[in-house]
Parts: structure tokens; sequence; C-alpha cells
């Protein structure tokens, strides 16, 4: 029942996130040759969070380790010197510049624009490059998991005449794979920025070799 009231006392974001960092834990362990009980053990794996730019996760490192140690019913050792070591690198953490990556938008427009400009006369290219822009911002999903795909995770004609729909099952978008067949309907414009009309010039093109 101890067990029971911990597990449900979190957040699933939360467990997520224990879970996440507890198997980066013993990962490092096993690598390293640490037993878990090592009082210097969490000092170590800090540093490695430290070094490979994840001292974010720092904070969070020790109650995410003894929620695992209650649960697996083992005894977490920390030295007291943990505690100026998380100090240390949490303060060197916000010293430093950590200003993100910015990353302009881009709108339909800017597809089209694209579309527009590019040049046709490597056919392949052209047809590869506008297919999964137009349909990876109608899925709103990764132009990586769109050419990931393999063909029998598109299904023509599906619901309907013209309509594709597209599985991402397994996918990083689908990251926790409970998304279900995505159907996208022809566009009424311009045929050249129709989804349908684009994936059928691609498709067209690989079936011929």
């Amino acid at each position: 029942m101890r067990n029971f009231g911990l597990s449900i006392s979190l957040t699933d974001s939360t467990i997520k996130k224990y879970s996440k960092l507890y198997g980066a834990f013993q990962w490092f362990l096993v690598i390293q040759n640490i037993p878990k009980t090592n009082p210097y053990a969490l000092e170590c794996f800090a540093a490695y969070l430290s070094i490979n730019k994840k001292s974010y996760d720092i904070n969070t490192l020790k109650p995410a380790i003894q929620f695992f140690a209650d649960v697996e019913g083992w005894q977490l050792n920390v030295d007291s010197s943990f505690s100026r070591v998380k100090k240390g690198l949490t303060k060197a953490y916000y010293i430093v510049d950590r200003s993100k990556l910015k990353r302009n938008g881009f709108s339909s427009y800017d597809i089209k624009s694209y579309i527009d400009s590019i040049s046709s006369h490597d056919e392949y290219t052209y047809n590869l490059t506008t297919a999964v822009l137009v349909i990876g911002f109608r899925l709103l999903v990764r132009p990586g998991d769109l050419c990931d795909l393999s063909w029998s995770s598109v299904k023509p004609n599906d619901p309907k005449k013209n309509w594709f729909t597209f599985d991402l099952s397994d996918h990083k978008t689908d990251f926790f794979m409970i998304d279900n067949p995505t159907p996208i309907e022809p566009y009424c414009g311009e045929k050249k920025y129709c989804p349908m009309t684009l994936f059928n010039l691609f498709y067209a093109l690989n079936d011929s070799w």
C-alpha cells in the first residue's frame, strides 16, 4: 500500500521524468561499475549530467532516485557533500549563457512561396520536398517521420475517394502511440498546392522505378 501511495502521489509528467532520470542513473552506474548504494553515486552522476549539458536535471535528481529506492526497497546513501556539489553545479548552470535557440515560425504562405520559387528541373527533389512540406504541414508532423514512412503506412482512397490516410504509429510524432491514422482531404484550390496531387506525383515517380 505504501508503494501504491507513492506512485499515485505524483503526476504522470513527474513519473515520466523520474523514470527517465532513474534509467539514465542505472545505466551510468553499470558503465562506471559503481554500486547504487555508494554514497558518492549521486555526485558522480550529477557531474556526468553537467558534462553532458543536462544540469537542469540536477535539482530533480535526488527526489527521483529516492522515489525509486523507496518503491524498490533499497537504501539510498547520499554523502553530505552532495548538497555542496549540487549547489555548485546548479550555480554554474545559471551563470552561463543559456539563451535558447529561437526559431522563426512558418506558415502555409511560406510553403507556397517555396513551391513557386523552387526549380522542378530535379524532378525527384522537387516532388519529394513539396510533398513532405505540404503533407507535413497538414499533419503537423516532422519531415523526418514522413520520410521514414513505408508505403504500407499510406492508404489511398481512405476514408473517401481521393483522400489519403497516414499511419504515424511508433514515430516520434506519436510518442505515446495513441494516435489513430490521420486522413488528409484534397485541396480545393490550385493543384500544385494540393497534398494529394503532390503525393501522387511523388508516388508515381517512385513506382516507375
